[in-house]
């Protein structure tokens, strides 16, 4: 619980993920679709920051090589 709140850039994509998703079933009605965001929302809430600092590393390292 703690990463929730050290984690404030997972947690805050994570958030706009699932309220995205929410939003969806109300102008979609496709649950199946909501579900998905949701649960990628709810993973990101508690991974740690650490997964997008090594995701735009791993970009950083692909625009030096091109």
């Amino acid at each position: 619980m703690k990463n929730v709140y050290k984690g404030w850039k997972t947690t805050t994509i994570g958030l706009i993920i699932i309220a995205a998703a929410g939003a969806s079933v109300f102008f979609d009605k496709s649950w199946l679709d909501a579900s998905i965001g949701i649960g990628i929302g709810l993973g990101l809430v508690f991974s740690p920051d650490t997964i997008i600092d090594n995701v735009l590393k791993l970009f950083r390292n692909g625009q030096d090589n091109a």
